[in-house]
This record gives C-alpha cells, structure tokens and sequence, in this order.
C-alpha cells in the first residue's frame, strides 16, 4: 500500500522521500506463568533502518544528515534480509556524469541505472510505480529509455530488502 501511494505521488509529479523505521514496543505476552517478549526491542531495531548518503567531502553533521533526507538522498534497508554495506547505485550518462538518490540528471540517449550490492539478489527497476525490468545478480545496470522518476526494489530469500529513493531523469 506504502509503495503504491509513493509510486502514484511520484507519477503525479511529487518528490517524495522515502524513510524506513521500526515501530518498537516489545509488548510482552503471557505464556503459561512467564511474560515473554516475542518482538524484542533489540530485534526490532535490527530490522529496517534508513541509510543516508552523504558526499565524502561533506561534514557529517545533524544538518547535513536532514539535508541528504529531506533531498532523498537515502534508501532504506531491511538488515534482516543482509547488510547492505557498500550497496550503492544511481544513473549515469557517461562515466563523467552520473547522480544517485534523490537527484537529478538530464536525459541522454543509452543511460544507465547501475546498481552494486555485496550479495546477489533479485533487482526490480521501477519507472513512476510501473515495473520495467528485472535482474538477478550483485552487480547490473538496466538502459534508461525516457524521462521519469526511476528507483530500485532490492529482494532477497523472496522479502524486501533494499529501496531506493528516485533518480529523476529530467527532459
């Protein structure tokens, strides 16, 4: 439902961020005579997490951080599914230009969303909620055909594991 509100405000024009996190409150459950905590706290927080993506150059600082959020500069990550250390991806044109989430770049002819991640996994490229093509593999790229807002759906062991925020390919 998330991802369908996301993909039909995308399509209508918005830029919107997408942020992932756990709603912990480790209600413990009677079992017998003994309180049991199904959904620890610890567990929980080990699951979905937002990464943001801050240039190498820039100070991390709590501005930066609400900057590269607010920007869509971040994915989101179930490290449940594995850790996404050293995941990245984005869209070039030439090996000279090139951008990642939640940035712009303007449309040329044979464009590429590239994706590298420390595990295979089945890639989904997504173009504004439509499903355009599918990868299994660490490492790809799919060809960029026309403007529009691009992501990535990350799966692993069938469960989602890594999404991204858009690329905006521009006219």
């Amino acid at each position: 439902e998330n991802l369908n509100l996301w993909d039909n405000l995308t399509a209508q024009g918005y830029r919107i961020s997408a942020l992932g996190s756990t709603d912990a409150h480790g209600t413990p459950h009677k079992l017998l005579f003994f309180k049991i905590r199904i959904l620890t706290h610890s567990y929980l927080f080990g699951t979905i997490r937002t990464n943001v993506l801050i240039a190498e150059d820039e100070e991390v600082s709590e501005n930066s951080i609400l900057e590269a959020l607010r920007n869509g500069r971040s994915y989101v990550a179930n490290y449940r599914m594995g850790y996404p250390y050293n995941f990245s991806g984005g869209v070039y044109a030439t090996k000279k230009t090139g951008v990642s989430f939640g940035q712009d770049i303007r449309f040329e002819k044979n464009m590429k969303f590239y994706y590298n991640l420390p595990n295979s996994a089945k890639v989904t490229l997504v173009r504004e909620g439509k499903r355009l093509e599918v990868q299994n593999s660490k490492y790809g790229e799919f060809l960029i055909s026309e403007s529009g807002a691009y992501r990535l759906e990350i799966e692993r062991f069938g469960l989602g594991w890594i999404y991204t925020n858009n690329v905006y390919v521009i006219e």
